[in-house]
């Protein structure tokens, strides 16, 4: 078993997290210490999700988890987007990145259902 630290989900994941603070430092100040906080949170609860489902010998329930943490954010980054919060450009950036990491978290799944 690979380092969770190592796998291609959980590096990505981290650039997402990278991106959304950046992001963030340019929201309007009435979301800043609102909305984006609990983005940022958010997206540290995937690197949260994506270890235990990574140690643990039944992984099904963290991945789970992880998916419904991942839709959660895809639709916190969404209302952003519409409250104009961020950018078109970035927004565009982030959904990328989420198709990716959804890509990644739909094959994990479908490799230990087999």
């Amino acid at each position: 078993m690979a380092l969770h630290t190592e796998t291609p989900l959980y590096l990505r994941t981290v650039e997402l997290i990278k991106m959304i603070y950046a992001v963030s430092h340019h929201a309007p100040r009435e979301y800043k210490y609102t909305l984006m906080q609990d983005i940022r949170r958010d997206a540290m609860n995937l690197t949260r999700c994506i270890y235990r489902a990574n140690v643990s010998q039944d992984k099904t329930p963290h991945l789970m988890q992880l998916v419904d943490e991942f839709e959660f954010l895809k639709l916190e980054i969404r209302l952003c987007n519409e409250l104009k919060v961020i950018d078109t450009g970035s927004y565009a950036k982030l959904v990328l990145m989420m198709e990716d990491i959804g890509r990644q978290i739909t094959g994990w799944r479908k490799s230990i259902t087999k």
